[in-house]
């Protein structure tokens, strides 16, 4: 619906109005000088579409003013009479009006004639040249005012890169070629460098353009459109680079294990459903290469998610491979769509050891006072082995969208809803966390939130990352050129992502993106036989190590908060450390402090001068009490690794400590600097001998006046 700006009703004959040139209509501004007036201009007409035409000044009817355009859309509501055909030159009589969809009231607007428009038909002439556009015009540091002065004018692109994919109505997004492709960063929401190249308007043929497609030979009038200069271009020739197929992902080694995440576009039980799940197959199969752990989002029912695990493994079979005996898993919400969120886990591999959703019930008070259930898609738990040996918890949720988050009527409620969501999130992992002490934790899903900005008092990623427990989003690891899940208006953005705490992230091999869906156009979302665009959202998919080194800069040297200053009996303190409970309590009795951790585990305190303490690590049947003496001001970590116990310690002064191994004999098998390590940290490994409960006692002697502060 088209809501034109103050818009008067006229008594008198619009034959009757005053004529002016089309640049007075327009004038040199933003909106014109003869807004809500009824006027009488000519022009030759440029271009039809369903709702009107284009026209533009005449050779010597302009005022060679630069900065007023000499075109002009007649809006028609309608088909465009038949006098008003291309090439024709008219006289036409209507209101001027500037206008503005209702959706967005702040936007900038468009000059037309509208309202009761009479065309008269006075000849033919040919089409007046079109303005290149450049990058000087178009990064001219203007906002939207850049083209301003070209407003319904024909245009002319050489070739343009597509930032985005060909949507159903015909129209795709891009840049001038040699332009970088737009992504959502910090403080950055509009981008007036974005072109609309709209090649269905005028009823020719549609140009099928994916994220980085080369369009050539466009020509036609310049329109403005949701906050975005479009060009209609002319049914002429045009040229497109070839569309490439999706490329697969990395099969992982016999070492690895993959968790994956993907929005599913609403899958339903429907007419397109054989399509979508032959397509999901596909995916699946050859571009994710079978996952062990797929958390989907947007899934309507059980059903359809068992259906879709049936297609993979009976396609899977079908090609040859060992069946993956993929199972579904799904809860009903409280979405009033009827989407959820689920899983599709590889049982060939993967032993669930239970699914459960949470907060299906949590209610939180709305700005108005009510009550309202929180969570549309509450979130989804499963706890899991893979290979019989890694135990890992996997979390698949989908926050609440960002529409209408800057309305001032909904806006606060939705800002609310989706902070509260991500706090709710945030203590599910920490009870998960407690429940389970270091055990690998992904909290995965539809987040609905940007990556790289962020959205004071609204931002979800910064809740979750914040802790405790302390999750690291491992979108952070990519460079921006491999980093996007979604296309909005041709700007790309991550809203797909998966956090991991501390034990997981020494176990990350790598992370990606797929290109299979965001960025291929609307149309082959019919085609069962190839998977690209089964959704609009990209899949993101983390390749985990079942053998992590016992050590790495993620997992063992990212202390934030420690053991410092002086602890009265009884005193609490939080520290977060790898393998320890980020925000767990710890008894300090006298000058002691003790921490029971668990397998795989590691220990990581930062220790005030002086201070005695006792740490105990579980191993299976062992158990290794670590006695801490006499401490430095630095950072030790233990772990059991196998039969052997690996320590790390800095601020040593290059001085190896002292192990005595009270229960059995203690070889030391290393005590140098570890080349891959930062320097000053020592590592040691000791042969544990076959005895369940010893101690270790670990003196060191004077540290560096300077300790390392390490970070990852």
């Amino acid at each position: 619906m088209r809501i034109l700006l103050s818009l008067p009703l006229f008594a008198l004959s619009l034959l009757a109005q005053p004529e002016v040139t089309i640049s007075r209509i327009q004038g040199p501004g933003n909106t014109s000088p003869l807004k809500d007036q009824a006027v009488t201009t000519r022009g030759i007409v440029t271009a039809t579409r369903a709702n009107g035409f284009y026209i533009q000044s005449r050779p010597g009817d302009g005022d060679n003013d630069p900065a007023t355009s000499e075109g002009l859309f007649v809006f028609t509501s309608k088909a465009p009479p038949a006098a008003a055909a291309r090439g024709a030159v008219v006289r036409v009589t209507g209101a001027v009006a500037e206008y503005r969809p209702a959706s967005d009231p702040a936007s900038p607007t468009l000059t037309e004639l509208s309202g009761d428009i009479q065309v008269a038909a006075e000849g033919q002439a040919a089409l007046p040249d079109a303005v290149p556009l450049t990058r000087a015009l178009v990064y001219s540091g203007r906002g939207f005012d850049n083209l301003e002065h070209l407003e319904g004018k024909r245009v002319a692109v050489e070739t343009i890169l597509a930032a985005g994919p060909t949507a159903s109505n015909g129209s795709f997004i891009g840049v001038l070629a040699g332009a970088p492709r737009p992504m959502r960063l910090r403080g950055v929401s509009e981008f007036p460098e974005l072109l609309r190249i709209d090649t269905a308007a005028q009823r020719g043929p549609r140009v099928e353009a994916m994220t980085g497609t080369l369009v050539s030979g466009l020509v036609g009038p310049l329109d403005f459109s949701q906050r975005m200069w479009t060009l209609i271009a002319d049914p002429a020739e045009r040229t497109a680079s070839e569309l490439k197929p999706a490329r697969a992902l990395p099969l992982p080694t016999a070492s690895e294990f993959t968790i994956a995440n993907l929005n599913l576009l609403q899958l339903a039980s429907n007419a397109q459903t054989g399509t979508r799940l032959a397509k999901l197959s596909l995916l699946v199969r050859n571009v994710l290469r079978s996952p062990d752990i797929l958390a989907v989002e947007e899934c309507e029912t059980l059903a359809v998610l068992e259906a879709a695990a049936a297609r993979i493994n009976q396609d899977t079979l079908a090609s040859g491979l060992p069946d993956p005996r993929y199972q579904a898993f799904l809860e009903e919400g409280n979405d009033s769509s009827g989407i959820d969120v689920g899983f599709l886990v590889k049982a060939s591999r993967v032993e669930v050891r239970f699914v459960n959703q949470y907060g299906k019930d949590a209610i939180y008070i709305r700005p108005d006072g009510r009550p309202e259930l929180l969570n549309d898609r509450p979130p989804l738990v499963l706890r899991a082995r893979v290979d019989a040996r890694f135990p890992v918890t996997v979390v698949a949720s989908h926050l609440r969208s960002m529409t209408d988050i800057d309305s001032a009527s909904s806006g606060p409620r939705i800002r609310l809803k989706r902070s509260l969501q991500a706090r709710y999130l945030r203590d599910l992992l920490q009870v998960l966390t407690l429940e389970a002490p270091g055990e690998p934790i992904a909290a995965t899903g539809d987040f609905n939130a940007f990556t790289f900005e962020s959205m004071p008092g609204d931002d979800p990623l910064a809740v979750l990352t914040a802790g405790p427990p302390s999750m690291q989003a491992l979108t952070d690891r990519l460079p921006l050129d491999q980093n996007g899940s979604y296309i909005y208006n041709g700007v790309s953005q991550t809203l797909d992502h998966i956090l991991v705490n501390r034990s997981l992230a020494g176990a990350l091999s790598r992370i990606a993106y797929t290109r299979v869906n965001a960025a291929y156009p609307a149309s082959f979302s019919a085609d069962p036989s190839r998977p690209e665009r089964l959704s609009d959202h990209e899949a993101v998919m983390a390749w985990f190590s079942l053998s992590p080194p016992a050590f790495s800069a993620a997992t063992v040297y990212d202390v934030s908060t420690g053991l410092t200053g002086a602890f009265a009996p009884g005193s609490i303190v939080v520290v977060e450390g790898p393998g320890l409970t980020p925000g767990q309590t710890i008894t300090v009795n006298g000058s002691g402090a003790s921490v029971l951790l668990a397998a795989p585990g590691l220990l990581s305190l930062t220790l005030p001068s002086g201070i005695d303490g006792t740490a105990r690590l579980a191993a299976g049947e062992a158990e290794i009490e670590l006695q801490i003496q006499n401490a430095v001001p630095g950072i030790l970590s233990a772990a059991i690794v196998g039969d052997t116990l690996e320590i790390h310690a800095t601020g040593l002064n290059g001085q190896p400590p002292t192990l005595t191994l009270g229960g059995g004999a203690c070889e030391i098998l290393s005590a140098e600097p570890a080349p891959d390590r930062v320097a000053g940290i020592t590592l040691l490994r000791a042969t544990l001998p076959l005895v369940k409960d010893f101690t270790l006692i670990l003196t060191v002697g004077e540290n560096s006046s300077d300790p390392i502060n390490i970070r990852p």
